[in-house]
C-alpha cells in the first residue's frame, strides 16, 4: 500500500477468517476467531482513530470479504470523515453482488505471486485463473491506477521476474509490491521447502528487484516490502491493530507481551513498550552495524518474540 506525506494510518485487521491457507501467511489465517471486533467496538476504533488526526485506514484480515458486514465497516469509516480507505484482499470473494463496494476504496491491493505454478504453491491453492480474472474485472471496475498487485517472491520465481513485470504491464497494473519471505519456524521451512529464500539470495533478490525497478520506472511503480516489520510502533503516524482490537506493534506475528493497548478504548499506545522495543532495535542495529547486515530486523523480530 503506497504510502504518502501527511498520512496517519490505521492498519486494521477485521477479521482472522480467510477462504485460503497461504503458506507465507504472517498470521496464520483460516478460522475465524471467537474473540473477533463486533461492528460497535470497530466504530469505537475509527471514532478513536479520528481524534488523533487519523486520515488513512487500511482494511486487511485474514479476507475481509469473509465479514458480511464490510460495507457497514465501511461506512463506518467514511460517516466519520476518513475518504482514504484501502484494502488487502485476495480477490477470490469478489462477485457481481459485492464488487462496486470496492469503488470506496482509494487503493486496492490484490495477491498475485507470480505465474501458474508458484502462484498455487504459495496460495496452496489452484486459483491463479481465477485471481487474474477477478483483478481484470476490478480494473474494469474502479480503474487501473487504483489497483496495486502484491506479490510474494520466492527463489524459483526470481529468474523470471522480468517477464512477470512485463506480463503484468500488459494486464494494465500500474503499481507492484513485492515481498521477500526470510524464515521465522520451523514449520514455515517445512512448508516452504525449497520455496524459501537463503539470506544471500534475498540480497540478489532485492538488488534484482531495485534494478527491474528502475528499469521500467516511467510504466510501473515497484515498491518492496520487508517481512516482518516489528519497528512500525516507532512510527508515530502508523497504527496496526489485529482483529481482537489489540494495538499491536506490526501487523504480524506478534507475541502477546507487545500488546500495547485496545484500540476500542483508547489510540494511546504504551509507551513502556515501546521503549522495551526501541532499546532491541538500537542493541541490534549497534551489533550489526559494522556488518551492513541486510536482513537485521529478522534477528530483532526473534529476539522481541523470544523474550
Amino acid at each position: 500500500m503506497y504510502e504518502q506525506q501527511n498520512e496517519k494510518m490505521l492498519f486494521l485487521e477485521i477479521t482472522n477468517a480467510c477462504n485460503l491457507n497461504c503458506l507465507h501467511c504472517y498470521n496464520s489465517s483460516g478460522k475465524k476467531k471467537n474473540r473477533e471486533l463486533s461492528i460497535s467496538k470497530i466504530e469505537l476504533i475509527i471514532k478513536n482513530f479520528k481524534k488523533i488526526g487519523g486520515n488513512v485506514v487500511c482494511i486487511s484480515g485474514g479476507e475481509p470479504f469473509m465479514r458480511n458486514d464490510i460495507i457497514d465497516i465501511v461506512n463506518i469509516i467514511l460517516d466519520n470523515g476518513i475518504k482514504d480507505i484501502r484494502l488487502a484482499t485476495n480477490g477470490l470473494l469478489i462477485n457481481k453482488n459485492n464488487i462496486d463496494i470496492l469503488k470506496n476504496f482509494q487503493i486496492v491491493s490484490i495477491s498475485l505471486d507470480g505465474f501458474y505454478t508458484e502462484h498455487n504453491k504459495i496460495r496452496n491453492n489452484n486459483c491463479f485463473d481465477k485471481s487474474v480474472e477477478k483483478i481484470k474485472a476490478i480494473m474494469e471496475t474502479i480503474g487501473k491506477d487504483r489497483v496495486e498487485i502484491s506479490s510474494v517472491l520466492i527463489e524459483k520465481s526470481l529468474d523470471y521476474f522480468e517477464s512477470y513485470v512485463k506480463w503484468l504491464m500488459n494486464l494494465g497494473i500500474k503499481h507492484l509490491n513485492v515481498s521477500v519471505p526470510g524464515v521465522f519456524s520451523k514449520k514455515w521451512t517445512n512448508e516452504l521447502g525449497d520455496y524459501v529464500l537463503s539470506n544471500e539470495f534475498r540480497e540478489k533478490a532485492y538488488k534484482k528487484i531495485k534494478h527491474i525497478s528502475r528499469k521500467y520506472a516511467n510504466k510501473i511503480n515497484i515498491s518492496q516490502t520487508l517481512f516482518f516489520r516489528p519497528v512500525d510502533v516507532f512510527n508515530k503516524n502508523v497504527f496496526n491493530c489485529n482483529c481482537y482490537g489489540d494495538l499491536v506493534p506490526s501487523v504480524g506475528g506478534v507475541d502477546s507481551n507487545w500488546i500495547m493497548g485496545k484500540a476500542y478504548i483508547s489510540m494511546s499506545r504504551d509507551e513502556a513498550i515501546i521503549k522495551k522495543l526501541k532499546d532491541i532495535q538500537l542493541e541490534m542495529e549497534k551489533k550489526l552495524e559494522e556488518q551492513h547486515h541486510l536482513f537485521w530486523w529478522e534477528e530483532l523480530y526473534q529476539q522481541i518474540n523470544s523474550i
